[in-house]
């Protein structure tokens, strides 16, 4: 494979149409050194498995985190990829996550409603990718939730059902799942009304899942 080489002068002043190409290996050069790389976008796959979405912009304590972290570990294999929303207060806990696959994504507005963090994690999907689960940094489902959860997919597919709520003795609770078309319905969904109102609209196209009583 060719790798062209460019300035960074002039990837700066090209970038948008070297962006939207995103036909070229292109190695960027500073002060007559490499300093960095575009690489071409990857071919878009169909992706079985979920991807997981793990809202954490607002720090919480040591051991609920690390039981997030934990079960992540035990069932990374069972996600095509795992999305972490950071912000500046809790980036220091990437580093938990060196020994495991992660988009990091940074949001400024941990001060917002928990859906402007879901909206930033929806830039990393693609048309590949089936569906997406949402877990909460602070309230981090079991291992064995999780699995359950994707287990059940095939079955809400075969239903003709968009969206997985987990019930926990007879009540909705989480995490949830979304099928693609969801990403653009709560990206257009106001901030001020949040998750709730995508459940309440699309009530009819929800999979219920009931949680065994030791999860």
């Amino acid at each position: 494979m060719i790798k062209k080489v460019l300035n960074i002068t002039r990837v700066k002043q090209d970038l948008l149409r070297l962006v939207a190409s995103g036909e070229d290996e292109i190695v960027i050069t500073k002060d007559y050194e490499p300093v960095g790389m575009l690489i071409p976008r990857a071919p878009q796959m169909d992706h079985a498995a979920p991807v997981l979405m793990v809202l954490g912009a607002k720090p919480c304590r040591p051991e609920i985190r690390e039981a997030c972290f934990a079960a992540l570990r035990e069932t990374a294999g069972r996600f095509s990829r795992i999305i972490f929303v950071y912000s500046r207060e809790t980036e220091g806990y990437l580093d938990s996550f060196a020994d495991l696959d992660i988009w990091a994504v940074e949001t400024e507005k941990k001060e917002q409603p928990i859906i402007t963090s879901l909206k930033a994690a929806l830039s990393c999907l693609a048309a590949g990718d089936r569906w997406f689960m949402v877990d909460f940094l602070n309230r981090p489902a079991s291992p064995e939730t999780l699995s359950a959860l994707v287990d059940c997919l095939p079955q809400a597919t075969t239903q003709g059902k968009g969206m997985i709520v987990p019930l926990r003795n007879g009540s909705p609770s989480h995490p949830l799942a979304f099928s693609l078309p969801y990403k653009q319905r709560i990206v257009r969904t106001r901030k001020e009304l949040g998750i709730p109102h995508i459940i309440r609209r699309h009530k009819n196209d929800i999979f219920y899942y009931n949680l065994p009583d030791n999860e």
